[in-house]
């Protein structure tokens, strides 16, 4: 083990900066001091790893750390139900009836009031059939690793790290499969271009103002007017109709069927520009919502990557005609979208199967774990959804 003497840096810089007798150094060298350790090959190659006594005997280790932890997920919580056999799932729904007079009240004399009829229910049904798997292989050596412990419980906790690592690698992955199940239901709102709402054009008209989306993240009157609009549209939305839809079908979204997500951007400037300053903070809450620090990319925390939504609709290429001349396009995205109110059936991951199958090899006398995931993804565009911007989506043309 290497010693460092440590008494210099003490007496000339560390204590007087502590007491206050000295000015602050801010180039000081404290690779005498703080170690932040070595790769195993760095490790051998150092000389000084032997002990201070006789100076042959090779250090060993004292303590392993076999470090882990837990990985939850960020996405909102979107897995449905799962069966074991079939594997079609068959969504129906039945339109509203046409009425007719009630003769009640107008009855006559020798009048037929028999009606032998069949009136048929208008019934739709939507079929999804595909399903995605994936899965993490991972060998283990026990007989081969217990050469580098001292205790069979050792082995359990290096091989316990790994299993963990494992399960947080699955829920990475699920976790970033969700956040696209989500963002493929908004990107068909953008393509049809229904239920988009763009709160900053909407705040720029209203009081003739011409904040930018940067500036509006942190800006009071616009993070109020915001926050009334959510109030507004999370109401609108209870009603029946086919306003917020991409199907023309009457339907609604009661408050406890309704999934608001929310940009950390947005949901942090509410907190700390409107909250800190309101006598009560109840009159700036909108509900229950869950928040996410990005829709698709995490690189930088820049709101150009973390509040970009953006990819080809899963229902195809569509084309557009304005003033005779049609144009195909053939992706769609969004810079800055804030969140968004979804009914809680219209994104879905159903059939979520975890399982493991382990292979052992007695040549090499190991074992192979194969950790499976299968899942199918859905979207019902047939169920509301309400996407809040702060700018206008961005068609690309197909080439």
């Amino acid at each position: 083990m290497e010693v460092k003497q440590i008494s210099t840096i003490l007496n000339q810089t560390i204590v007087p900066e502590a007491t206050g007798s000295a000015d602050v150094v801010l180039n000081e060298d404290l690779s005498n001091l703080v170690e932040i350790g070595q790769a195993v090959d760095q490790y051998l190659a150092v000389g000084s790893n032997v002990d201070n006594a006789v100076k042959k005997v090779i250090d060993k280790i004292g303590k392993t750390i076999n470090w882990t932890r837990p990985y939850i997920g960020m996405a909102p919580n979107i897995i449905r139900d799962s069966w074991e056999y079939g594997s079609i799932l068959e969504k129906n729904r039945a339109s509203l009836v046409a009425y007719a007079e009630n003769p009640t009240w107008g009855l006559t004399a020798n009048t037929d009031y028999l009606d032998g009829k069949y009136y048929m229910p208008d019934v739709d049904s939507t079929l999804y059939n595909k399903k995605t798997t994936f899965e993490v292989n991972m060998s283990f050596a026990e007989r081969q690793f217990k050469e580098a412990v001292h205790t069979a419980q050792g082995v359990a906790s290096f091989f316990g790290m790994i299993e963990s690592r494992i399960g947080d690698s699955m829920t990475v992955a699920l976790d970033a499969l969700a956040m696209r199940t989500i963002n493929s239901f908004i990107v068909e709102h953008f393509k049809a271009g229904k239920g988009v709402i763009n709160l900053l054009s909407l705040y720029n008209t209203a009081y003739s103002q011409n904040l930018t989306a940067a500036a509006a993240l942190t800006d009071k009157s616009f993070l109020r007017f915001a926050c009334m609009q959510l109030m507004l549209w999370k109401s609108r939305i209870r009603g029946i109709g086919q306003q917020f839809n991409l199907e023309q079908f009457d339907t609604h979204t009661p408050y406890e069927d309704q999934m608001m997500i929310l940009h950390s951007d947005f949901a942090a400037g509410v907190k700390v520009y409107l909250e800190s300053d309101t006598f009560h903070n109840d009159l700036l809450k909108f509900g229950e919502y869950q928040e996410v620090p990005y829709w698709q990319s995490a690189k930088g925390f820049t709101a150009a990557n973390t509040m970009s939504i953006g990819g080809k609709p899963v229902s195809g290429e569509w084309t557009e005609t304005v003033e005779s001349v049609a144009t195909t396009y053939t992706s769609i995205s969004c810079q800055y979208v804030i969140g968004a109110i979804i009914d809680k059936d219209a994104v879905a991951i159903c059939c979520e199967d975890s399982r493991v199958t382990t292979q052992y090899v007695p040549k090499g006398e190991f074992f192979t774990n194969f950790y499976k995931r299968d899942a199918e993804f859905l979207n019902d565009l047939a169920m509301n959804g309400i996407i809040f911007t702060l700018a206008d989506p961005v068609k690309v043309a197909k080439t």
